[in-house]
């Protein structure tokens, strides 16, 4: 950026812009308006070169002034280390222009000019850090221009891969938490996830950041089936390893009365898996799954109180998973009139004697 003094007769929408030297009058490239100021500031192309500085406007014809100016290349220079692991924190060191929005980029060897992936802008300081991809090979470290993303220096990286693993058990109840042992990079946000057998790449459910450590708890889905634990790459959900896991039906069981008062609370005693979430309701009759009127949570012990629906009629308690809202376990259930309350009205006569009724 630089400082440009003028004088002259300002009108409105005049300007100044620096041009490649020999363009024809009236063109435009880099410019400002001299209503921001005297002096003004303006951007030197990123390109090196012979420029001319002109006074010009909008509303007038003709260049009023002009000066020829030199743009000298801008250099740079970098040092990092010269291999790393794959979607790890690369500390570079870097001199140069530090002009707005420059940056430094990780990209593949010899990707074309201009091209971009992981960054970080050199306004974030020196040395800074730029993460790398999270795929093994041969890439550069640039540092680039933010006026035309322009290679001003470049250095060779070399990308590693690293042991990654996952292990759980073979078998585990639907809905239930297993432990996780991992072996990985543990990456910024890499994950542990459990999707279904064959689920897309980069696909994730259920999941925990793998700087909770090793091992760690994961919650499983509450559906039976065929799953895979995977160990996914923060950066680009990338599978880095996989283990298969077979989840089974989840049983339980529910001991209420036959009947009870309307707006009375009904004891039940249950037994499940006992997972997050999973809760008892009372629901109507042919009620659609996840429907509730009361509920209680399975957590508040082996038995919990429910509170009766006020409308009479046939009534179902349910034992109900927590995530999918699935039904395990169902009992049937009458809900019977409650006793109206009685009142006692007293009446006086024209004697003054009362009466009750």
């Amino acid at each position: 950026v630089i400082e440009v003094r003028w004088t002259g007769d300002p009108q409105a929408n005049d300007y100044v812009t620096l041009v490649e030297a020999g363009a024809a009058d009236g063109i435009w490239e880099t410019y400002t308006y001299v209503s921001t100021g005297n002096p003004l500031t303006i951007r030197a192309p990123d390109k090196p070169g012979d420029y001319e500085l002109r006074y010009q406007s909008d509303t007038r014809e003709g260049v009023f002034a002009r000066r020829p100016i030199r743009v000298a290349g801008a250099s740079a220079t970098l040092s990092a280390p010269a291999s790393v692991i794959m979607g790890s924190q690369v500390t570079v060191s870097w001199t140069g222009p530090d002009n707005s929005g420059d940056y430094i980029t990780i990209v593949r060897a010899a990707a074309a000019e201009g091209t971009w992936l992981n960054y970080t802008y050199t306004s974030t300081g020196n040395p800074l850090a730029v993460q790398a991809p999270d795929e093994a090979g041969t890439f550069e470290i640039r540092y680039a221009s933010g006026q035309s993303n322009a290679t001003v220096a470049a250095i060779p990286l070399t990308v590693t891969t690293t042991e990654v693993s996952v292990e759980a058990p073979k078998t585990a109840i639907a809905g239930s938490v297993i432990e996780v042992k991992w072996d990985g990079p543990d990456n910024q946000s890499d994950f542990i996830t459990i999707v279904p057998a064959g689920a897309p790449e980069t696909e994730w459910d259920l999941w925990e950041y793998t700087s909770k450590g090793s091992p760690l708890k994961l919650a499983t889905a509450d559906t039976p089936g065929e799953y895979e634990i995977r160990y996914g790459s923060g950066q680009s959900n990338t599978t880095l390893a996989r283990a298969a896991i077979t989840l089974t039906p989840a049983a339980a069981s529910l001991t209420a009365p036959e009947t009870a008062v309307a707006g009375k609370t009904v004891e039940v005693e249950w037994e499940g898996p006992g997972n997050p979430n999973d809760f008892i309701a009372i629901v109507r009759s042919g009620a659609e799954e996840g429907a509730w009127i009361h509920y209680a949570g399975v957590h508040w012990g082996e038995s919990v109180q429910l509170l009766a629906p006020h409308d009479a009629g046939e009534h179902e308690i349910r034992y109900v998973t927590g995530r999918s809202n699935t039904t395990l376990a169902r009992v049937a259930i009458e809900i019977t009139p409650g006793v109206a309350p009685a009142f006692l009205t007293v009446r006086h006569s024209a004697s003054g004697e009362a009466s009750s009724e």
